[in-house]
């Protein structure tokens, strides 16, 4: 997933509203796999927009119910 490892360097610099951003087009990539929305969810929570890390951890959890890190 190239979107995907791309939109973590956003969030290793910081720059968490970019990161989400890259994750959520991540995902609409990849509508399989809860990865995208799971970093998403953890780029919010680091923002301080929980709503927004709820939204994203709960898709993770809706496209794989058993992924435990969301």
């Amino acid at each position: 997933m190239p979107a995907y490892n791309a939109a973590n360097a956003p969030l290793r610099l910081g720059r968490y509203a970019e990161a989400s951003d890259a994750y959520r087009q991540a995902a609409e990539r990849e509508p399989d796999h809860p990865d995208p929305w799971h970093s998403a969810g953890v780029a919010y929570v680091r923002s301080g927009d929980l709503h927004g890390a709820y939204q994203a951890f709960r898709r993770a959890v809706r496209i794989d119910s058993g992924y435990l890190a969301s």
